[in-house]
């Protein structure tokens, strides 16, 4: 799949990056932000959420949805019915979103084809929670 760039990410076709495009202006219609400054990333978040079965994130909410480029991400996964696990590391809780709503969770269990997404500001809280999904994926 396309070359490399300088810090391991994969390049995107001109295809690609006009049907990432496309899930971007429709997450917008809901996050109502400013794309167009980062949509050579926010583009090819589309190719992480469309290749998997489930989002697993971290971040917090702001204004009830996801906050920062974490929430681009969760939001394109819901626009195209994916199921998304969210770790709110500010409430320190696990939800869930599924048939049109958040609902809390405890410490989901990884799917084998996932996308895993978060915050550059993960914090403690943020990080164990990624170590207990692990602990209870692998223990199984």
């Amino acid at each position: 799949h396309g070359k490399r760039t300088e810090n391991g990410n994969h390049e995107i076709s001109e295809e690609e990056f006009e049907e990432g495009k496309k899930h971007v202006l429709k997450a917008n219609e809901t996050l109502h932000r400013q794309p167009y400054k980062y949509m050579n990333l926010l583009a090819r978040n589309w190719m992480q959420v469309k290749n998997a079965e489930e989002i697993f994130a971290v971040g917090h909410f702001k204004n009830k949805v996801v906050d920062g480029g974490t929430g681009w991400a969760v939001q394109m996964a819901i626009d195209d019915g994916k199921i998304v696990n969210f770790y709110d590391q500010e409430k320190c809780v696990w939800g869930k979103y599924s048939d049109g709503k958040w609902e809390r969770i405890d410490t989901p269990v990884l799917t084998k084809n996932f996308a895993g997404i978060g915050t550059r500001k993960l914090n403690d809280d943020g990080l164990m929670a990624i170590k207990e999904v692990c602990i209870k994926t692998f223990k199984q």
